[in-house]
Formats: C-alpha cells, sequence, structure tokens
C-alpha cells in the first residue's frame, strides 16, 4: 500500500458514513411525510413516490454494515406505506392495486 493510499481510504470511509447518514435523513423525511398524509384524503399524493420509498429501503438493507436504527427508520418508513395503502384501498381507490 503507498501513502497516497491511505488517504483514499480515509475519504472513502467518509464518504461511506456520510451515505449512510444520508438514508437515514431521508428515511426520516419520509416517515414525517408519509405520516402526515395518512388518514387524510391526499393520501393518493404519496402514489408516485412510493417507488423511490422502496427503492431507499431495499439500498438501505443491501448495505452489508446497516446498523439497528437505520432498520428501525427503514420499517417505520415501510410501515406508513402500507398503511397509506391500506387507508387508500379502504376508500375504493384503484391505483393502489396495481
Amino acid at each position: 500500500m503507498h501513502d497516497d493510499d491511505y488517504g483514499r481510504i480515509e475519504i472513502d470511509i467518509k464518504h461511506v458514513n456520510y451515505v449512510r447518514l444520508l438514508r437515514a435523513t431521508i428515511s426520516e423525511a419520509y416517515i414525517g411525510i408519509v405520516s402526515g398524509f395518512n388518514n387524510t384524503p391526499k393520501v393518493d399524493l404519496l402514489l408516485p413516490h412510493v417507488p423511490s420509498m422502496l427503492e431507499l429501503a431495499q439500498r438501505c438493507q443491501a448495505d452489508s454494515e446497516w446498523t439497528g436504527g437505520t432498520v428501525k427508520l427503514t420499517i417505520h418508513v415501510l410501515n406508513g406505506v402500507a398503511d397509506a395503502s391500506s387507508t387508500t384501498r379502504s376508500s375504493n381507490s384503484a391505483c393502489w392495486n396495481g
């Protein structure tokens, strides 16, 4: 290993930690948004954003070192999406049924 490699490893670790922090922060934002829309007439507005929410959950799960906090946040996001889906389905919206 060369001296330059140590600096690169440090930058890479900082980058990885930054990405993990971003994922956690975005998950927290999704939780707030989904919970704010649940049980409201505008819950259908979430529909176009569900694929992005699910993709984030999948990316978090694919991280070999994801933390317990990220797991909890991901589960909260998925629970919120499921609650929104059931709320909308109960109001006979076909768009959530695929």
